[in-house]
């Protein structure tokens, strides 16, 4: 069997298959799913976004909370050690 055969033998048999075998969605549907696939892929990539930089954000808040709270511990030392503001 020439290379040539043995592709319109592999063709012949998708087709007679395809024939066989009626497709369970129409090219609407399929389009359909395609694109709620995509939007659930999106909607996950955004919740993970938000939390990223939520969590961001939160840490960066306490950085400066701890900040804060040392340099008013700091002024109140020192004004108590004789600094006069």
């Amino acid at each position: 069997m020439t290379p040539e055969e043995r592709a319109q033998f592999v063709a012949d048999i998708a087709e007679a298959i395809n024939d066989t075998i009626p497709s369970p969605l129409t090219a609407d549907e399929s389009q359909w799913v395609r694109m709620a696939i995509k939007r659930e892929a999106q909607s996950i990539a955004f919740r993970e976004a938000v939390i990223r930089h939520t969590t961001s954000g939160l840490v960066l808040m306490g950085v400066v909370g701890l900040l804060a709270f040392f340099c008013s511990l700091l002024g109140d030392f020192a004004a108590a050690h004789g600094w006069k503001k």
